[in-house]
């Protein structure tokens, strides 16, 4: 496994193109197209992912399915982990059956228990390139209630920065001027639709 540096600056859209105008002048490429995500995250019946993640605690995990419906059929099962050293993801691809039967029946973690779906998410992601240092872009973030037709729109976007642990903090924040906060989607999601 490897560590790397993850921070995510939640923004007005006009923030966004400010910053990605500004990054751009100094070597910003687009790695690929922008694509859709979605994503389906699992907690306990506690909610004790939803809590560690509010809380900022170490370790703790996400485990979400992910997929790109409009672009590709493949669908992922992945765990998030937060520790002390850094962040880092495991992913491994499963098949549709797979994933009805995880939807079905939940997903036993070693750390809490029998898990099942909460909320999923989708949004637009743009992906872009600078030295080392990859940024992305994600625009009309929705959550819904998993298996409901209640959703809610994200009125923030949100720029990710994923860089090798060796790359300098003050360089970072060189690049993206603007307040780093601890977001998460899942978290965010479960918030915005009184779910917690």
């Amino acid at each position: 496994m490897s560590f790397r540096i993850e921070e995510k600056f939640p923004c007005t859209k006009f923030e966004q193109k400010k910053i990605l105008v500004d990054l751009q002048k100094i070597g910003l490429k687009t790695l690929h197209p922008k694509r859709e995500i979605r994503s389906i995250y699992f907690d306990n019946n506690h909610k004790r992912m939803f809590e560690e993640s509010q809380e900022g605690s170490v370790p703790r995990k996400k485990i979400r399915i992910r997929e790109y419906p409009l672009h590709d059929k493949t669908i992922s099962l992945e765990t998030k982990i937060s520790s002390v050293e850094g962040k880092y993801k495991n992913s491994i691809a499963i098949q549709d059956d797979q994933k009805l039967k995880l939807l079905k029946f939940g997903r036993v973690d070693s750390l809490y228990g029998l898990c099942f779906p909460i909320i999923e998410v989708s949004y637009l992601r743009h992906y872009f390139l600078l030295d080392k240092v990859r940024i992305t872009v994600d625009e009309d973030i929705i959550y819904k209630i998993y298996n409901s037709k209640i959703t809610k729109r994200d009125p923030v976007n949100v720029i990710e920065v994923k860089a090798p642990a060796d790359v300098s903090e003050g360089y970072l924040k060189k690049l993206i001027p603007i307040a780093r906060r601890r977001f998460s989607k899942y978290s965010r999601g479960c918030e915005l639709l009184s779910i917690s």
